[in-house]
């Protein structure tokens, strides 16, 4: 009777997770920082290609965080992959350079 609790208690709660999740959406994207720039008024962009060997699209994210900028630089010259995920509602799903929002959270994976 306990272990049946338990595993109700554990399946109501990965299922409030998971509509959590699903109803902030965002855009996630997974890749290689290929281009790093700030423009006049403030704004840091960076431009990650996909985990391809020939990338057909790119994904492009800003922020104002002159602490991420530094980190996505380093990311870019130590050819690291990094996760973004964008103030976007979600990716958009065609052409070559797509538009992902404001970066909301960073990680940069140190492994192969």
């Amino acid at each position: 009777m306990k272990l049946r609790k338990l595993l109700v208690i554990g399946l109501v709660v990965f299922a409030l997770l998971a509509t959590a999740s699903i109803a902030g959406a965002e855009c996630l994207h997974w890749g290689k920082v290929v281009l790093s720039y700030s423009d006049a008024d403030g704004r840091n962009y960076v431009y990650l290609a996909e985990n391809n060997f020939f990338p057909t699209y790119y994904q492009f994210f800003y922020t104002e965080d002159e602490s991420m900028m530094n980190q996505l630089a380093s990311a870019q010259a130590g050819n690291l992959k990094v996760f973004i995920s964008g103030s976007a509602t979600s990716c958009p799903a065609a052409g070559d350079i797509r538009f992902g929002g404001n970066i909301n959270y960073l990680y940069i994976s140190t492994g192969y």
